[in-house]
């Protein structure tokens, strides 16, 4: 199955083309993985002679012309931020989690322990205090993010 097939949003990711199948949302590029692939030429001296095939820089280029709408989105719609950051951000602690326990020991702890996560990364965007956001999970009055 497809991930995500009914999201609407802006979805931000890199040139991955997975991603282009989801066709009801926005389409937004992250800058920060462009930057990283820009600076990754220049460290790895790719200017080379006697290349047959189009180098990399080249296609990149050819990329972001064809997607420049999708790259800088950001500069013509300002809630749409500059890169993913935050999103890989808020998957990084499941990756640390997994890597220092090895997996997790069912999948039941795996959805509670990102359902923890996503609550309390939720209040903080919202600049919600963590202890009392926790204390009214615990008290049976988890606080409700959902749009109005």
């Amino acid at each position: 199955g497809r991930v995500l097939p009914n999201y609407r949003g802006n979805l931000i990711t890199d040139f991955w083309g997975s991603y282009d199948t989801l066709e009801r949302c926005d389409h937004s590029r992250c800058n920060a993985h462009l930057l990283r692939e820009i600076t990754s030429f220049s460290d790895d001296g790719q200017l080379k002679r006697g290349r047959t095939k189009q180098s990399k820089e080249r296609n990149l280029l050819m990329r972001m012309k064809e997607k420049r709408v999708e790259v800088l989105r950001f500069a013509y719609d300002l809630s749409v931020p500059f890169d993913n950051n935050q999103a890989e951000r808020d998957l990084r602690m499941i990756k640390v989690r997994q890597k220092v326990s090895g997996c997790f020991r069912s999948e039941r702890g795996a959805r509670v322990f990102c359902a923890i996560r996503s609550y309390l990364s939720t209040a903080r965007k919202h600049g919600l205090n963590l202890m009392d956001s926790i204390k009214s999970a615990l008290a049976g009055q988890a606080l409700d993010f959902a749009p109005e």
